[in-house]
């Protein structure tokens, strides 16, 4: 497995782990995926960091685009939790 994929299913498996927890805490479907997805960005920034040894160069473009990456997958998650809570009867909202 290349580095370029590995990066990829690092920050896949923290956007669906941060997702799932922010979703379950939170009923606000919109606020609650951006919430997720900056701080699943803003963790793989800080994993990569520790993993190199030094800051990506690239930081700003990289963290705008894990955050675009994120958002998406927070959004797919927030979608079912939503779906679930609708069937469940449980008032959406706050």
């Amino acid at each position: 497995m290349s580095e370029g994929t590995q990066g990829l299913v690092v920050l896949g498996v923290i956007s669906v782990s941060l997702s799932l927890l922010v979703h379950y805490f939170s009923r606000a479907y919109l606020p609650a995926s951006l919430v997720s997805a900056v701080l699943a960005s803003g963790l793989f920034q800080v994993v990569g960091y520790f993993h190199t040894g030094y800051l990506d160069p690239f930081f700003a473009i990289a963290f705008t685009i894990g955050t675009a990456a994120a958002f998406f997958i927070s959004l797919v998650i927030g979608y079912l939790f939503k779906k679930r809570r609708e069937r469940a009867g449980e008032q959406p909202g706050r």
